[in-house]
């Protein structure tokens, strides 16, 4: 496991001085970061303020993730999170495919996202990372696509936040 964070262990002066966050992100459950504890893992083996998580909500849980197991890190070891939702079964034919091409827009699948969210601290930015090729195909426009993503965002970080302050 040592090596796999070899390259991250010296400390980066440009990141410090401009002040950069690196992030690790775990994916797919391959390789050396295949699911959260080895992202938690290559942080703490790391040891350095800049180096977090990405937090990717449909990796996260379509890997086995858990909004009880997010709850029992540390919140200061989530740096981003890359927002978008899913169902819970696969409805595509490869995983690349439905997290490279057509992931849904935030609050029309399954996924826990605003229990999830409320777990994040208020501070960490949370980007909506929604790919959707058929839709781009049949003709609509980006700024329809978007749109809809921005507002399902904001309502969701509404409703994170209201879990938030239970």
């Amino acid at each position: 496991m040592a090596n796999a964070h070899a390259h991250h262990e010296a400390p980066n002066y440009m990141n410090i001085f401009w002040a950069l966050t690196i992030l690790t992100v775990f994916e797919l459950g391959v390789g050396p970061m295949k699911n959260l504890a080895a992202a938690i893992a290559a942080v703490r083996h790391v040891d350095q303020p800049y180096f977090k998580i990405l937090l990717d909500t449909m990796h996260f849980f379509r890997l086995g993730g858990t909004v009880a197991e997010l709850a029992q890190i540390d919140p200061a070891l989530i740096g981003y999170v890359q927002l978008c939702d899913a169902p819970w079964q696969p409805a595509f034919p490869t995983y690349m495919e439905e997290a490279l091409h057509e992931r849904l827009v935030p609050g029309t699948g399954e996924l826990p996202l605003a229990e999830a969210l409320a777990l994040v601290p208020a501070d960490v930015v949370v980007s909506v990372e929604v790919p959707q090729r058929s839709l781009a195909e049949a003709g609509v426009a980006p700024f329809e696509r978007v749109s809809a993503c921005v507002k399902a965002a904001r309502q969701l970080l509404a409703r994170a936040n209201n879990h938030r302050q239970r």
